[in-house]
């Protein structure tokens, strides 16, 4: 059964006015030009070889290219999506659905400006198209990608309609879709300084303008001489902006977007991409008579330019800039050892060099002085502030506290008790009182040598974003669990829907998930489903505004309960999470968790099962072995709302629910690269520890399976992790085994390196802390209150896991239904793979920058 948004009708109340080959449509009227139809049934999506439509909410990626504008006069809004395409998953953590359903409801997340936090909005699937044609009345959807269309939906709902998207300066959707301070700079003859420099534009300064408090609105002061920067201060601005992915757009001059001079559209938001300083190359060599060369070459070569690269929001077949170092102009082939050199450094193609017959793309390069000559603002979105004015300025000076979750004994559980000595415990308002738990902000739980004061020293995500070895909390299923998705680029981020960076005024919004209604059938669409001014009013509250299964949103702020004075933990988190580094991500979501269900005490209990459930949205299912069988059979589960600990169990009917050890083993290597999460429990009798280094009956997560061939035989390895890092695997290919250096080959494909720990209990002959040695601990000094520890992960043989391993929880919407989990496509599998790479890639290129701004930092410190 189809979801119908009873708040956003598909009807004329939705669109209001809409012009149609010159005729303008209000009322009513709409509706004799515009119909409804679900993503499903446009035409715009290609149909696969079997004749159905082939819809995918993202595919391969996002990138500008996928954005193209429609009819309404909605440019800025296309420029604001086709900025926050450039940036890896800024797109699809909006998007608190994240897969195409059938049923056609979708959440999304807006920021709302008043409220200072995001919303969530629900829409259906059904999109105005134009009678005449089938087409999209709006934004186009390139190729079978229906997220533009349905972040267009979301965006007009947010805002009260379709023709309320038209115009709209960039910043504000900017700001809507990212909730990151905005800013804009305008360059016009009317501010300050300008008014003598007279039609001298090269000599004109641009004026720093703030947000007003209604959507077009701003405010500046022309009296202040700090608000006003140079065209050479304009350009280092972008160029640094850019290059550390905060977003950037510009708006061209003019009073009617129906118009262009030199290819550049009239009133017209573009997208700003790239800026690059080109530095002059070597001077060329003699002429033949030993003359120097002529004049204009030579100066023309010695000369920087400043470069800026612009994308028109009409994407394919768009106006493009005509005049110099545009696409078409001869400036790239007149002097090649000029345009060589500047398309080198830019990493450019010029279409005389591409393929006969490509089309425009709506992207082009331009010097800066003519880009200062087209476009008179200029509008920075910047997640830390811009870096020219004070961050605290910038954002709110206010820190939060969230009353619906108090710093108090409430938000730890009735039943929450503190051993003390002499076999006495205390608990209720005691544990406030007698000050055994105290309150501490993210800020005042690190040590000074590991928090530097500053926006640099405080981290929500480091080394490019998260990892498996982020998490030290101890063997609980949350800590398995989170594991498991930081095992995954961008899945965890994607859950903090303030951001992914520190916040000052340490007020936090993250999505999760019930799982008591994930694992029911899909839900038949609410008649009282929540509108706008009901999510507003759940969010505020920090609560869920959803049911059925849906992402709900938990509103925290950054207060963590320790351990109080008189505790050798004093000081220290109670549930035994640790901080590592400057990265805070762990312990937030933690909280998070916490408020959902209720209470702290609560996540001592918490199921693998349920806090995969609980943090991804998707299907979760166990895989138990049968000793009688001589197979793992599937097991289907159920949940009791806010009840983690609790979990409903019912064996999958027929043989055909058994699965072989060969297909589990293609299971777990078919579902990881599909991006599933799994995590296996080893058998709750007997692991033999002092043997094989395995806890008994914990979970571990499981992080890759791969087949190598050793000697020319096939080998298969499974990669796990222990939360706790207490209890790695001892025996073969293990982190100290010796067959890694036997086998060079099989390192060097799995990028296996021993960690420091491994290194020094092979040398010292042992195997943990106790063992590593003075040289051991002294390579862990920059680790404050740390001995040497391992990482928890490490790889075993396949029959080895068959040996020690009884069950195996697996998430993942691709295992719903599935008869042969360990089978799938050609096709699919390089999809998944070419996604994985993309985001591994940059991961990597964030983790390298971020090590370029830190020793930068660092570099600043020694000379002050």
């Amino acid at each position: 059964m189809s979801f119908l948004d009873p708040d956003f009708p598909a009807d004329e109340r939705s669109i209001c006015e809409v012009t149609r080959k010159g005729v303008i449509y209000k009322g009513a009227a709409v509706n004799d030009v515009v119909a409804w139809r679900r993503l499903k049934d446009l035409q715009s999506f290609q149909k696969a070889t079997d004749g159905k439509q082939h819809v995918r909410l993202f595919e391969d990626g996002i990138e500008a290219a996928d954005i193209n504008q429609g009819q309404l006069g909605n440019c800025g809004l296309l420029s604001a999506l086709a900025c926050l395409a450039t940036r890896p998953g800024g797109v699809e953590e909006l998007f608190l659905t994240p897969e195409y359903n059938e049923e056609g409801r979708y959440q999304l997340r807006l920021w709302d400006r008043a409220r200072k936090q995001f919303r969530e909005i629900t829409i259906d699937d059904r999109i105005p198209v134009w009678k005449e044609n089938g087409l999209p009345c709006f934004a186009r959807p390139n190729g079978n990608e229906a997220w533009v269309l349905l972040l267009e939906k979301a965006v007009a709902k947010w805002a009260g309609g379709y023709d309320q998207l038209r115009g709209g300066h960039a910043s504000w959707w900017l700001q809507a879709l990212t909730g990151h301070y905005t800013c804009v700079f305008a360059l016009g003859s009317k501010y300050g300084p300008n008014r003598a420099a007279g039609e001298d534009r090269a000599a004109w300064r641009w004026l720093r303008q703030e947000l007003g408090d209604k959507v077009g609105a701003l405010s500046y002061r022309e009296d202040d001489p700090n608000k006003f920067f140079t065209q050479e201060e304009m350009f280092m601005a972008a160029e640094y902006h850019l290059s550390i992915g905060n977003l950037v757009a510009a708006a061209s001059e003019g009073a009617s977007d129906s118009t262009h001079l030199e290819g550049v559209v009239r009133n017209h938001a573009y997208t700003v991409l790239a800026a690059r300083l080109v530095a002059a190359a070597a001077p060329p060599p003699p002429a033949a008579d030993g003359a120097a060369p002529g004049g204009q070459q030579q100066q023309q070569q010695q000369r920087s330019l400043m470069m800026v690269q612009v994308r028109n929001p009409h994407g394919s077949g768009g106006r493009e800039w005509t005049g110099d170092w545009s696409d078409t102009s001869p400036l790239w082939g007149q002097h090649p050892e000029v345009g060589g050199w500047v398309a080198a450094a830019l990493a450019y193609t010029p279409p005389s060099a591409a393929a006969p017959g490509t089309p425009t793309d709506g992207c082009f390069w331009m010097n800066w002085p003519d880009f200062a000559r087209h476009f008179h603002n200029l509008i920075f979105c910047c997640a830390k502030g811009f870096d020219y004015v004070d961050e605290e300025g910038a954002g709110s000076p206010r820190v939060f506290q969230d009353s619906a979750f108090p710093h108090d004994h409430t938000s730890l559980g009735p039943d929450f008790k503190l051993a003390l000595a002499a076999g006495r415990s205390v608990a209720g308002p005691e544990l406030d009182s007698s000050g055994s738990v105290v309150w501490l902000r993210l800020r005042d739980l690190a040590a000074a040598e590991t928090f530097r004061v500053g926006a640099r020293g405080l981290k929500l995500f480091a080394g490019g974003g998260t990892h498996p070895d982020d998490i030290d909390g101890g063997s609980g299923g949350l800590m398995v669990a989170a594991a498991c998705l930081a095992n995954r680029p961008g899945v965890v981020e994607e859950l903090f829907l303030s951001g992914s960076e520190y916040r000052s005024d340490g007020e936090y919004q993250l999505r999760l998930f019930d799982p008591a209604g994930l694992m029911a059938a899909p839900p038949s669409p609410s008649p009282g489903a929540v509108g706008a001014v009901g999510v507003a009013a759940a969010a505020a509250a920090g609560g869920s505004s959803g049911g059925g299964g849906g992402a709900q949103l938990v509103t925290i702020d950054d207060w963590i309960p320790c351990f109080g004075a008189g505790f050798a933990a004093a000081g220290r988190p109670l549930t035994g999470t640790r901080i590592l580094g400057a990265e805070v991500w762990v312990l937030l979501l933690e909280k998070a968790v916490a408020k959902f269900v209720g209470s702290y005490r609560k996540l001592r209990d918490c199921l693998v099962p349920w806090a995969l459930a609980a943090l991804s949205g998707q299907y979760t299912c166990m895989l138990t072995w049968q000793p009688d069988k001589q197979r793992w059979r599937r097991e289907e589960l159920s949940f009791k709302p806010g009840e983690p600990g609790s979990c409903g169990r019912k064996w999958a009917a027929g043989d055909s629910a058994l699965i072989g050890s060969d297909e589990l083993f293609g299971t777990f290597a078919t579902q990881l690269l599909l991006g599933c999460c799994i995590a296996a429990e080893t058998d709750r009798e007997d692991v033999a520890t002092e043997a094989t280094g395995l806890a008994k009956a914990r979970y571990y997560s499981v992080l890759d399976a791969r087949c190598v061939k050793v000697g020319g035989q096939d080998v298969r390895l499974i990669k796990l992790r222990d939360p706790a890092r207490t209890h790695e695997w001892k025996g073969d290919w293990s982190d100290t085994s010796a067959l890694w250096d036997a086998q060079p080959e099989v390192a060097a494909e799995l990028e296996f390196q021993r960690e420091p720990a491994a290194v020094a209990a092979a040398q010292n002959g042992g195997d943990g802390a106790a063992d590593a040695g003075p040289a051991a601990a002294a390579s862990t000094a920059a680790l404050p209150g740390w001995g040497m520890r391992r990482d928890g992960a490490f790889w075993m043989p396949w029959q080895d896991f068959l040996t020690h391993f009884r069950k195996a929880a697996a998430c993942g919407n691709s295992l719903r239904g599935a008869a042969r989990p360990w089978a799938a496509s050609e096709e699919e599998l390089q999809r998944a793979a070419r996604k994985l790479q993309r985001l591994r890639a940059a991961l990597k290129k964030r983790a390298e920058h971020e090590a370029l701004e830190e020793s930068r930092h660092q570099e600043e410190e020694v000379i002050d």
